[in-house]
């Protein structure tokens, strides 16, 4: 029974082998046939071609890889980072805890020891460890496009947040993530607080399908569409940065110990995360989780604003007093705290913030393209030169590009 199940495994695997190698094949081919220009006959061979890949790519047929990947060991640096970074806020959450507890008296309302993270939050953190520690199929739960739209796999905008590839991929996602959450949770509430997770979440993941479309209508680029998936919250974990940047009210944050403008530390994390910490992250998700946050803070909290204002002017009809209205919880307004120097921006300041984010979001963009074209560029040169001199190792490369597979799956 047992040589039985080997052989199958071995047939398995041979014909998954053979099944990339046609693939991979096939896709060079045409792009060597193909070129990226916009002749006629590209345009009519070119999607049908990419549609069958893609599908071979995200089939169910053959082995896949189940994640979580086996964690580093402990003396790796990547898990040492990543254990004092997460020691170290955990550490700053439990001392803010104590610090709200007297004031708050949650403990006292029903008899019971309070949380020491907010409910939300604590259930966040809860449900990716948990899926952290139920194995799952990569190519199921992955956010790709090509699943998304041609496929109408939409539980893929949510599993692929909560999916992560190793320990310190978890690790240090939450490490980003729980600072900002706890803080909005607690001024906010938890009611509303669910809400701005579940939107931002959905906009972040639908953002990030929409690039790649982008990519794929206007740019002529098609790999990002069909055969990239992206995992993790860390693109979550930008927008509710900038969501919480906003409430501080022109306030600072310290970012490797450096003061800087609240509204723009995301600026700083983007730029470490892709050039120190973690430089084959996915770009493109974590630019979609700030451009979120942006739409979530400028265009969509607004709105909600005036709905509810409008809303309560209908309920109160005319004679007495109305009540104030109170948005976001716990007497803040627009999300941010409510103080005897508080008062609330223009429109005019409001749309000078807005544009300004845009501007450096686009300036991030614009950058890192440069950036990727000039780190693309090298190693063509050295593999045209390596063509004309070297014709062994040209062969090699080819067979070992061949056999390699096709589906590029990113960490966010």
């Amino acid at each position: 029974m047992t040589s039985i199940d080997n052989l199958g495994i071995q047939i398995s695997a041979a014909a998954q082998e053979a099944w990339n190698t046609v693939g991979a094949t096939v896709n060079k081919f045409t792009s060597s046939v193909f070129p990226t220009d916009s002749s006629r006959l590209n345009q009519i061979l070119r999607p049908p071609v990419d549609r069958t890949l893609a599908a071979l790519r995200w089939s169910n047929f053959g082995s896949s890889a189940v994640v979580p990947f086996t964690a580093p060991h402990v003396d790796d640096p990547r898990m040492v980072v990543t254990i004092l970074g997460l020691a170290n806020v955990v550490f700053n959450e439990l001392q803010e805890h104590q610090r709200h507890q007297p004031t708050t008296g949650s403990s006292s309302s029903d008899g019971g020891p309070s949380l020491p993270l907010p409910p939300v939050t604590l259930a966040l953190v809860a449900a990716s460890v948990w899926r952290y520690l139920n194995p799952v199929l990569l190519r199921e739960v992955c956010l790709s496009p090509y699943c998304v739209i041609d496929r109408n796999e939409v539980g893929r905008l949510w599993t692929a947040s909560l999916t992560h590839l190793d320990l310190p991929h978890l690790m240090s996602n939450l490490a980003s993530l729980l600072p900002d959450a706890a803080v909005l949770e607690r001024q906010e509430g938890s009611a509303l607080f669910i809400a701005d997770v579940a939107l931002l979440s959905t906009l972040s993941s639908g953002l990030f399908v929409g690039w790649a479309v982008l990519e794929k209508q206007v740019l002529q680029r098609t790999g990002t569409y069909y055969a990239v998936g992206a995992v993790g919250l860390s693109s979550l974990a930008f927008a509710l940065q900038v969501v919480a940047d906003e409430t501080r009210a022109g306030g600072e944050r310290r970012c490797l110990g450096l003061p800087l403008p609240g509204r723009f530390s995301w600026v700083l994390s983007l730029g470490f995360t892709h050039l120190v910490s973690a430089p084959d992250t996915s770009f493109a998700g974590h630019m979609c989780g700030v451009l979120a946050g942006i739409a979530h803070v400028y265009l969509i909290r607004p709105a909600l604003r005036t709905l509810l204002r409008s809303l309560g002017n209908g309920v109160s009809g005319g004679g007495g007093a109305r009540p104030r209205p109170r948005f976001y919880g716990g007497g803040t307004l627009s999300g941010r705290p409510l103080s005897a120097g508080y008062t609330a921006p223009t429109p005019r300041r409001s749309l000078m913030s807005a544009l300004s984010q845009l501007g450096l979001a686009a300036g991030a963009i614009v950058v890192y393209t440069l950036a990727s074209r000039r780190r693309e560029r090298q190693p063509l040169s050295n593999w045209s030169l390596r063509s004309r001199r070297e014709p062994r190792v040209v062969c090699s490369e080819l067979l070992c590009l061949a056999l390699q597979h096709r589906i590029t799956v990113g960490p966010l």
